[in-house]
């Protein structure tokens, strides 16, 4: 396991005051957005006809695949829908450095720079903490914790809701049910912060700055593939005990992740522990299991050259694919939250 305590994040205080910071960008949007690098796509394409890198994208809903140029793969519209052009530029000031650092690991002298290594261990983080799977477990947690959250609240903070509930309505709060719709509509707010995104983009850019640090003392080993890796849409695996757990999407999180796999090149993986360092040869049994943890951790696609046989490989090992559910439903739950809250409204004269 990796041993050092993930770093602690903002307090609620600091990340309101955060997101605040970011309402004045709110209009700066990119709406196409690549949750996997370009830098590290073309690695794993062919030049086409118009002098472009083009890869086999495989719709693993559909098992069909085509032919597509890097900037239709590996990107999703709106995935952080507020203030994304901000977010644009911190994934830059990682992505600007990242094809030096793998031309380093492909030539063999990546561990003769620190920088280079640096840059690998932040890639890993921006791809981690820009996963689907995360943008889907910060809808389904709200969904989740919200009645407890509730509870919770009315028992710890009444005096506040009941002031609350005086200041809005005009009339004493009465009972356990006028304390739950006072912080429902306290909560409002919040759960508007949920859907136009502005929580989760706050969230992201402290979390890459605090997975960057906690892989500062992983050990970095790369894997050298002796037949073709391919990559998905969710590139980023957390593994442990011997990879039979893997994945966000498997339920493996942080806490107890043994080894974080993500290809780089066709040929070539990154992997991050608490030991082993360095280069290795894996062999071509490694590489399908490797192949098979993108597959299980994919959101929707998975790349590959085009002359490769990934449609093959899809078909033969569909079953692995967790099937995560689509981004709009997992916001449909919050969306169908914020519809049965109650709204409060002055009863006094």
């Amino acid at each position: 396991m990796l041993s050092q305590p993930f770093p602690a994040g903002l307090g609620p205080e600091d990340f309101l005051r955060h997101m605040a910071s970011l309402r004045a960008e709110m209009p700066a949007r990119v709406r196409h957005q690549h949750v996997v690098s370009q830098v590290v796509l073309r690695r794993f394409g062919t030049a086409d006809r118009n002098n472009g890198c083009e890869l086999r994208a495989v719709a693993l809903e559909f098992g069909r695949s085509k032919p597509r140029g890097v900037k239709g793969c590996g990107a999703i519209d709106d995935f952080v829908p507020t203030a994304s052009a901000s977010a644009e530029r911190l994934w830059q000031q990682v992505e600007n450095r990242l094809g030096d650092a793998i031309d380093a690991a492909e030539a063999g002298t990546v561990f003769g720079s620190a920088e280079h290594m640096d840059v690998i261990r932040d890639a890993v983080a921006l791809h981690f903490m820009r996963s689907v799977h995360l943008l889907l477990a910060h809808y389904r947690a709200a969904a989740q914790v919200w009645d407890l959250l509730r509870r919770s609240v009315v028992t710890r903070a009444g005096d506040l809701l009941r002031a609350h509930f005086l200041d809005v309505t005009g009339v004493h709060a009465a009972g356990p049910w006028a304390l739950g719709a006072a912080f429902d509509d306290l909560a409002r707010q919040r759960i508007d912060e949920l859907l136009d995104g502005l929580s989760f983009r706050s969230r992201v850019e402290q979390n890459v700055a605090r997975m960057s640090d906690w892989l500062t003392t992983a050990s970095l080993q790369l894997l050298w593939a002796p037949s073709p890796l391919y990559i998905s849409d969710a590139p980023v695996v957390l593994a442990a005990a011997g990879r039979t757990r893997h994945g966000l999407a498997g339920g493996l999180g942080l806490g107890g992740t043994e080894e974080i796999l993500m290809p780089l090149t066709s040929r070539l993986a990154v992997r991050l522990s608490a030991d082993g360092a360095g280069y290795a040869n894996i062999d071509d049994a490694e590489v399908d299991q490797l192949n098979v943890l993108q597959l299980a951790n994919a959101y929707r696609y998975l790349y590959a050259a085009p002359s490769e046989p990934v449609d093959a490989f899809v078909a033969a090992n569909r079953t692995a694919w967790t099937r995560p559910p689509q981004i709009d439903t997992a916001k449909d739950t919050v969306r169908q939250l914020l519809r049965t809250l109650p709204r409060l409204s002055r009863m006094g004269p």
